[in-house]
């Protein structure tokens, strides 16, 4: 399991995933902004929803009762009333519009303030709340754009100091292998140069430095048995 999650890992980090992996991260770089836009909306949903209350919910002049009871008798329902005015469904549970019948107890000036708020709220206090979520991102994402390049620019200092370590690791065995059985060695310090055999690859294969070095890499098992196949460039 550890080594799934491993590989589920190393797979997150390819290129498949890097739009999702901002997305997210823009998320998290702007969950500031979200909140206290959201405590801002709270706050004039609860101003408006105390002077609803105290209007039109303790009206007892009000020719439509149902609809004051429903949506202005407390401090809540008024709240929500105003919040479903805001995001574009101010009606009644009939599926009437809530402005009408206000309009004809208190006249047009309600509907005259209705329409200011919702200019104020929904043109006003909405786009700045997007505009100030999105830049937010926006600054997420270059800051993450950087971070990326230096973890590319680690990566492939690490890869080249890891090849170099191979290399002369490699040179090393040769050496041995060659010294032990007496076969000639030309003293080259080109690992191309070198003339490696199977039977010395699958031995080279065994040592410990170059099967750490495979682990690091993330090279399995099945993959290093073939690998000489592979590099063998006289076929």
């Amino acid at each position: 399991r550890l080594v799934r999650l491993t590989r589920i890992a190393r797979l997150a980090r390819t290129g498949i995933f890097h739009e999702l992996s901002y997305m997210l991260r823009g998320i998290e770089a702007g969950k500031s902004t979200l909140i206290w836009a959201f405590v801002l909306l709270i706050l004039v949903c609860y101003a408006g929803g105390i002077f609803l209350t105290l209007t039109i919910g303790r009206d007892a002049e009000f020719s439509e009762p149902d609809i004051s009871v429903e949506h202005f008798s407390s401090i809540g329902n008024s709240m929500f009333t105003l919040f479903r005015c805001f995001t574009g469904d101010c009606s009644s549970s009939d599926g009437l519009p809530l402005v009408y019948p206000l309009q004809r107890n208190y006249g047009i000036l309600v509907a005259m303030l209705y329409g200011v708020a919702l200019m104020l709220v929904s043109f006003g206090l909405f786009n700045v709340m997007i505009a100030s979520f999105v830049q937010s991102t926006m600054r997420a994402t270059k800051y993450n754009d950087v971070e990326r390049r230096r973890a590319l620019k680690r990566e492939r200092k690490m890869v080249r100091q890891k090849t170099t370590l191979l290399i002369n690791r490699i040179k090393e065995l040769y050496s041995s292998w060659t010294s032990r059985r007496s076969e000639p060695n030309n003293g080259t310090h080109s690992v191309a140069d070198l003339r490696i055999t199977r039977e010395m690859f699958a031995t080279f294969l065994e040592d410990a430095e170059i099967q750490r070095w495979f682990e690091n890499m993330g090279c399995e098992d099945s993959v290093r048995g073939k690998l000489f196949d592979k590099i063998d460039r006289d076929g």
